[in-house]
């Protein structure tokens, strides 16, 4: 089983206009008003320094897809990174209740963002899902890996 490698930092930051600022000073454009409205981006909390909450949601001509939440990783030089998901691009969460404890496991320790390869096919510990996240030495699905371990047993 191979497991991603993550350089990680903690506690940078306090909000999420601190790393817009950051990010902006070494020209990235993650928080840009263009990017922003171009997403229908919305910033939420700070978690441990660089877990940030935030969501998108797409809007077409004809229809609005649902909001998204995500969680960007925050570094201290201002680089700002979405987890990656299981079968998308990022990881997403269907609610913003969902991804703060997501990103309260995180802050906690709780859930390692050692991320388990795909091609290893290895199921969730606690349903039939593909697990893509280490958690306590557990294999867990993205749904499941915010949870206290002692829920799903």
């Amino acid at each position: 089983m191979d497991f991603t490698d993550h350089a990680l930092e903690k506690g940078a930051f306090l909000t999420w206009q601190e790393v817009s600022r950051a990010n902006y000073e070494i020209g990235a454009f993650w928080f840009s008003p263009d990017t922003t409205q171009y997403f229908d981006a919305k910033y939420g909390r700070m978690f441990g320094g660089c877990w940030l909450v935030h969501s998108t949601q797409f809007h077409g001509s004809t229809t609005d897809g649902p909001r998204r939440f995500h969680i960007a990783h925050c570094l201290a030089n201002g680089v700002v990174d979405s987890l990656p998901g299981g079968d998308t691009v990022t990881l997403e969460f269907v609610d913003e209740d969902d991804a703060t404890r997501f990103a309260e496991s995180l802050e906690s320790g709780r859930v390692s963002v050692d991320r388990v390869s795909y091609d290893d096919h290895l199921t969730c510990a606690a349903c039939n899902s593909y697990a893509t996240w280490l958690v306590n030495g557990d294999v867990l699905c993205p749904l499941h890996a915010g949870v206290e371990l002692e829920s799903y047993r």
